[in-house]
């Protein structure tokens, strides 16, 4: 009888992954393209791969809006803050008691300290918005810290390279994890859920 009553919570939560990617089986075959939703993705590779943890630490004291535009003594540092910015407001939290605690304690902060790259590999339509399937690469410490330099000292008109450059030159190997995020629409735009679900073997 013990054995049944821990069966059921098991055979609850295989049913309701079940029931996720039945929705995602069932969106269209073809990638739609939502610039928005890919925008977010390329705001975290240029946060991950052109600023370090202890930059992202200062940086998110000014993400509650007290100091709009803090002094900052480069250009890299002001295009991350922003950044980090366009981040946060594209979260929507699925506890509302989320937004009354501080904001070094929100959950938002897990996406700005990651350390590595992401890939969308497919986005489908799900009953509920949208599930979008991510690849994530470790990035390599010293890499991105000649990528820094390379940015700080870069000409003008210097643009930021393409995933496939980024992957190559600052990430350490194969993916390391497979993610599915997901996406809703609220008042016109699409905002990620606060949390995912993360699949470490990618072997298939």
């Amino acid at each position: 009888m013990n054995g049944l009553k821990l069966f059921r919570p098991v055979l609850f939560f295989c049913v309701f992954l079940l029931g996720l990617f039945a929705g995602i089986d069932q969106g269209e075959d073809r990638t739609p393209q939502f610039s928005q939703i890919q925008d977010f993705y390329s705001d975290l590779n240029f946060i991950g791969s052109l600023s370090t943890r202890s930059e992202r630490a200062r940086l998110t004291g000014y993400l509650d809006g007290t100091d709009p535009d803090p002094r900052l003594e480069n250009e890299r540092l002001r295009e991350i803050l922003r950044r980090m910015r366009r981040v946060c407001d594209c979260i929507l939290f699925m506890d509302p008691h989320m937004l009354k605690s501080s904001q070094k304690d929100r959950p938002l902060l897990q996406y700005l300290f990651r350390d590595d790259l992401l890939e969308v590999q497919k986005i489908r339509r799900t009953q509920e918005g949208m599930a979008v399937e991510v690849a994530a690469y470790d990035l390599d410490p010293a890499p991105v810290l000649h990528f820094i330099r390379e940015f700080e000292e870069a000409p003008e008109g210097w643009r930021f390279p393409p995933l496939e450059k980024l992957l190559a030159e600052l990430a350490g190997g194969s993916a390391r994890s497979r993610e599915v995020h997901l996406w809703k629409q609220k008042n016109g735009r699409w905002m990620k859920q606060d949390s995912h679900f993360t699949f470490l073997d990618l072997k298939k």
